[in-house]
């Protein structure tokens, strides 16, 4: 293994295995423990890296769950145009990624998080649901602030609903329920 590989290819290889650890370990502590009780000794003894390693990729629990959210983003954009895309399949995509990353649900569920979770699907549904968003019957730009606040704590909503309810309804359902109730400004 590693035959081939450039010294910037096992460092980035490297890079992204102690990320991939860090993040699961803090969502598995996070199915016990609130956000704000985890210490960063505890996340890198569960993840079993040192603190170096922890800060070389970090520089706080926090941006170890943005950098999820981001992932999600990515996703997002590499598999979506923005434009030309309906806002339920870029919703069945969000609701997907949560059901295969379960300990990602937690960062929607704990109240520690609520700013850093709610401003990172602001921003979400500024880069992903302008377009519809503009297109709606209702849209008034000049209270186009909002409709994003409204769009994104009612999306947030649904999210929290489904993941503190097992998330037993499919992605599918869900997106297509998420677009039902935000019908008046999305579509």
């Amino acid at each position: 293994m590693g035959e081939g590989l450039t010294d910037a290819s096992k460092t980035n290889a490297g890079k992204a295995r102690s990320q991939s650890r860090i993040v699961c370990a803090l969502f598995s502590l996070m199915r016990n423990k609130k956000f704000d009780d985890i210490t960063v000794t505890e996340l890198c003894d569960t993840a079993g890296v040192v603190r170096k390693t922890f800060y070389r990729n970090f520089e706080s629990k926090t941006a170890v769950v943005k950098f999820e959210f981001d992932k999600m983003f990515e996703g997002l954009s590499q598999r979506f145009d923005a434009e030309n895309t309906r806002s339920r399949d870029m919703l069945a995509y969000c609701f997907e990624f949560i059901a295969a990353e379960r300990g990602f649900g937690a960062a929607f569920t704990d109240r520690g998080l609520h700013d850093t979770v709610n401003k990172k699907i602001r921003e979400c549904v500024e880069t992903f649901f302008t377009n519809s968003l503009h297109n709606a019957v209702a849209f008034d730009p000049m209270l186009g602030d909002f409709y994003t606040t409204f769009i994104a704590d009612g999306i947030l909503s649904v999210f929290r609903t489904w993941i503190n309810g097992g998330c037993k309804q499919s992605p599918s359902t869900m997106a297509v329920l998420s677009v039902r109730l935000l019908g008046v400004v999305i579509t």
